[in-house]
């Protein structure tokens, strides 16, 4: 068991194994690539790209130190567990099956990474490579977002406004819902609170019926009574004769 603790111990000691120059810098040893200018009109993109590049290699810079530390913590795992499995404490159980081999292990690993994961230095490195991998990240959703449109189809922000759209609409159906049952549930317990209530009597009142109002009419207008004289027919009267009389009858009268 010790020669495997020396033979990890040397692997993640070896800083050209867990280092930046180490891993992706072999393939860009003097940063070529990172601070070559752009040349034509697609400069612009060229340097888009370089700064991606530039990106995901500080992101793998941290990437390979946090490794680095991890293993130094695993290492120290490893010589804590093999100490108590050499000299175990006088009050502590023996360890007879796999599971509590197992078991112990799993602890002594938490309390070596809890007190490390505390400090500053760890803190620090962390906090910084997230911020790395989360520029790296928005640089190449905005590439991602370019190379969309050039080929004119949908990119993320446009793939996203229908399902942005439709959670909204969601959102306020639920929200009517709620409002409609607790409308339901208020009307439910008014009308249990009338049912419980005792009914008071109906007393019926006999409405007199009003009297008809006669209507005024106006005073009609008296008949002017039209004078007829009746005329018998006598020997020598034609029917000319009586119907000018008529005639001149119907004009005095109108006349008068």
């Amino acid at each position: 068991m010790m020669k495997a603790t020396q033979a990890w111990t040397g692997v993640f000691q070896d800083r050209r194994t867990f280092s930046p120059d180490g891993g992706l810098g072999n393939y860009d040893p003097f940063g070529f690539f990172a601070t070559m200018p752009g040349i034509g009109y697609t400069r612009e993109k060229q340097e888009e790209y370089a700064k991606l590049y530039r990106l995901w290699h500080g992101f793998e810079a941290g990437n390979e130190e946090i490794q680095r530390v991890d293993g130094h913590r695993c290492i120290d795992a490893t010589q804590k567990f093999h100490e108590y499995v050499v000299a175990p404490p006088q009050d502590a159980p023996p360890l007879t099956s796999l599971k509590g081999i197992y078991g112990k292990w799993v602890d002594i690993c938490e309390d070596v990474y809890a007190k490390h994961a505390m400090t500053k230095e760890y803190t620090t490195l962390y906090g910084e490579t997230v911020n790395a991998l989360m520029a790296f990240k928005k640089q190449f959703n905005k590439l991602a977002d370019d190379v969309m449109n050039d080929l004119n189809l949908p990119t993320r922000k446009e793939g996203r406004r229908p399902a942005r759209a439709h959670a909204r609409v969601a959102e306020r159906q639920h929200r009517a819902e709620e409002a409609v049952a607790t409308l339901m549930k208020g009307k439910g317990g008014r009308a249990a609170k009338r049912s419980s209530a005792p009914k008071a009597k109906k007393v019926k009142v006999v409405k007199k019926p009003a009297p008809k109002a006669v209507k005024a009419s106006a005073p009609k207008a008296p008949r002017r009574k039209r004078h007829r004289r009746l005329l018998k027919p006598e020997s020598g009267v034609t029917r000319k004769d009586l119907e000018r009389q008529e005639i001149i009858h119907v004009v005095h009268s109108i006349e008068t």
